[in-house]
């Protein structure tokens, strides 16, 4: 009865949100008012990806639902004010101990973003919004620690448009430790399920200000920025720090056939009472050789990572700061096995990778990448449970991921991960399988 209680929930709230997407769209063209829907449907199967132990029994396989709905306002032709509203939650197949329970209704965005053109050709956004730069190496994700149940930063935003071409935008970010904005059904959150972390947003408040810079020349792209991040009232491994990043990202055409891209940044500042000096970066080369066989890949990328790792021998502290990008940038599993080493999901640091990557592309629905990563760490950290001290091979890791564009409203994936650990870790650590099935609808 209670399984089939929570089918019910899980079907109403379906139904509902649906229903008032339908209403909403019946909205006129020339309406002020814009509206969207949208459900991501989630199947995501792990054995050992944080633990590489078999012995631990600690894989999990769940259903995830998230379910947004978000309006928009146009009062005229420089202002928008919107809100979006998001529910995600989860049914756990295994371990059983997790018990269902709808999560809450939570701001997943709230922002008023204000045209300045008549005296600034520019935009002002203020208010919780997303916020993804370049790649995503600097600025990504708000929240790392819900997953991607959001991705949200508290934050105002002046993006000052110098010509067509050239754009600088200026950043403030503050994140609470937790979120500080109203939730519906709150009350429903067990505490059981809290002990995952999924309810706390970051491990410690941050706070950041920045300058970031876009432009577009006839050799290609570049972007520069200066982000400092600001970490308050810490809790477990991590010190307050205040942290720089320097930095910029290149992109351009070597041939018809052949595109460059690199991005590298310098992080310095303090860290607790120790100083800061980091670095990191990646570059690849995409090479299309315009085959017209379906079975030949339409890209082929090599390419390297490198961020740095902290030196136990020094006072200084050296390893790099994935600042405000925890987030699956090069693996969707890698950044659980993370966990045991940092303390903490998807810190990348204290890594360096040789891959390749290969996309096809069937037709306009379908297409596959196959993705290798060959892991080291560039510092030996000091002996632990997981970690061993005595290498610096991280192992190697396979991705393959099955695209697929159903409809102009549908689109969805299938993805397989695979990871060989080397000597970086304990002796006997075991190969670690992850998968996911996704559909997402967008109205």
């Amino acid at each position: 009865m209670k399984t089939s209680g929570n089918i019910i929930k899980y079907v109403l709230l379906f139904i509902f949100s649906l229903s008032l997407s339908s209403v909403l769209f019946a909205q006129t063209q020339t309406s002020p008012f814009k509206f969207s829907f949208q459900e991501r449907l989630r199947i995501e199967t792990t054995d050992n990806a944080t633990t590489l132990s078999r012995a631990a029994k600690a894989g999990s396989s769940y259903f995830r639902t998230r379910t947004s709905v978000m309006g928009q306002w146009f009062p005229d032709e420089s202002l928008e004010i919107a809100l979006k509203l998001t529910n995600e939650f989860r049914t756990y197949f295994s371990p059983s101990t997790n018990v269902f329970h709808m999560s809450e209704l939570f701001i997943d965005q709230l922002y008023i973003k204000w045209n300045t053109k008549k005296f600034l050709d520019g935009a002002l956004t203020l208010g919780r919004q997303n916020i993804n730069l370049g790649e995503g190496f600097i600025v990504m994700d708000g929240s790392p620690l819900d997953g991607s149940r959001s991705i949200y930063f508290n934050a105002f935003r002046y993006d000052w448009n110098l010509d067509k071409e050239n754009t600088f935008t200026l950043l403030g970010i503050y994140n609470p430790k937790y979120d500080d904005f109203p939730v519906l059904n709150g009350n429903d959150l067990d505490a059981s399920f809290q002990g995952d972390g999924t309810w706390t947003l970051t491990e410690q408040k941050e706070t950041g200000l920045g300058l970031y810079y876009t432009g577009k020349f006839a050799w290609g792209n570049i972007q520069s920025y200066f982000i400092r991040k600001n970490y308050l009232e810490p809790a477990g491994t991590q010190v307050e720090s205040d942290i720089n990043t320097l930095g910029g990202r290149i992109n351009t055409p070597l041939s018809k056939e052949f595109a460059f891209t690199f991005e590298g940044a310098y992080q310095f500042g303090g860290y607790g009472n120790y100083n800061k000096k980091a670095y990191g970066g990646y570059m690849y080369f995409d090479y299309k050789p315009g085959w017209s066989q379906v079975f030949l890949p339409k890209t082929l990328t090599i390419g390297t990572i490198l961020l740095s790792g902290d030196d136990p021998a020094t006072t200084d502290n050296e390893g790099w700061d994935p600042v405000f990008s925890r987030w699956p940038k090069w693996s969707e599993s890698y950044i659980y096995t993370i966990i045991k080493e940092q303390s903490k999901p998807a810190y990348w640091t204290n890594l360096f990778s040789i891959y390749a990557s290969l996309k096809f592309v069937f037709d306009e629905q379908v297409s596959f990448n196959f993705d290798y990563h060959h892991l080291t760490a560039p510092q030996t950290p000091t002996a632990t449970a997981y970690v061993s001290g005595n290498g610096t091979t991280r192992g190697d890791l396979f991705i393959a991921k099955l695209l697929l564009e159903i409809t102009k409203y549908m689109s969805g994936h299938i993805i397989f991960e695979h990871f060989v650990p080397g000597d970086f870790y304990f002796g006997g650590a075991e190969p670690a399988n992850w998968a996911r099935m996704e559909f997402f609808i967008k109205l």
